[in-house]
């Protein structure tokens, strides 16, 4: 039991028949945590809580068959540790997918005093990143003190012509082919040619 104040308490239930119950007789839930795993715990049930009409991939069975059946993404590629057994999003966060299909992943920094724990699980994450066409990523914080470190770990993580649009297909970016179709629909419209300084 954990007081937190005001009358309040965390209770930890560890029996193996409740877990049973819920079918997840091996849930890791049922090992005594810390006051730091539980806090974050804590806040991933407030933004479930939040986005309940939300599509949530919640556990390991939903997320490794989202993301290698319906993306296309090979197993390999998808974070994973080997505690024990062979875990996949070992973090268990939540990932919520938008109506077009584009996940958007969560991390939750629960007060830690650095960001190291944020660019582990970047690090952790990127090649599934990497293998994606597209991607949001949510960093909930219960206060800002770590915000500026982790925005910074990101920028070094995601490099600035990714965040540009540069892929394949628009080589430059995304904001230089919007200008190329701009320019293209002008000409097309006030039947002039193009420009190279146009583009």
């Amino acid at each position: 039991m954990i007081e937190c104040g005001q009358g309040w308490h965390i209770y930890h239930l560890a029996s193996q028949s409740l877990y049973a119950a819920i079918e997840r007789p091996d849930s890791q839930n049922r090992r005594i945590k810390g006051d730091s795993y539980i806090k974050s715990r804590l806040m991933v049930l407030d933004f479930v809580l939040a986005h309940l009409s939300a599509n949530i991939l919640e556990d390991e069975a939903g997320k490794v068959d989202f993301f290698t059946t319906q993306c296309g993404v090979r197993s390999e590629l998808l974070p994973r540790s080997h505690a024990g057994r062979l875990m996949y999003f070992p973090d268990g966060f939540p990932i919520l997918v938008s109506n077009t299909g584009t996940p958007r992943f969560t991390f939750f920094d629960e007060g830690q005093a650095t960001a190291t724990r944020f660019e582990r699980y970047l690090k952790q994450y990127q090649p599934l990143f990497a293998a994606l066409g597209s991607f949001e990523l949510v960093f909930i914080a219960d206060s800002e003190s770590n915000s500026a470190r982790a925005k910074a770990a990101f920028g070094r993580f995601l490099p600035a012509d990714r965040m540009r649009g540069v892929t394949p297909m628009t080589p430059l970016g995304v904001d230089h082919f919007v200008r190329f179709l701009q320019v293209r629909q002008q000409s097309e419209v006030g039947g002039r040619g193009v420009l190279s300084s146009d583009l």
